[in-house]
């Protein structure tokens, strides 16, 4: 399950993944929606502090991918527009 919570007026935003206890998919994808595809996003994990930064175009185009979530385990993304 995935979730992506976008704030237009500020241009930033959240991705929240979530594995539910009978979900036998470990891998999951999301094309987030809403983004200048010329821009540059960097992407805070939250948990691991790992910063990467991916054009909007990629980001709506390819996405975002997580692999291995354990069962009922979840994994925050916060994004913005880099300056």
């Amino acid at each position: 399950m995935v979730y992506q919570f976008h704030r237009t007026d500020s241009k930033e935003g959240m991705i929240l993944f979530f594995r539910r206890p009978f979900n036998d998919q470990i891998d999951q994808n999301v094309r987030l929606k809403g983004l200048d595809e010329k821009a540059t996003c960097e992407l805070l994990y939250e948990d691991s502090g790992v910063v990467v930064n991916k054009t909007g175009k990629e980001l709506m185009e390819t996405g975002v991918s997580v692999r291995n979530l354990e069962r009922r385990e979840s994994l925050l993304i916060t994004y913005k527009k880099s300056e």
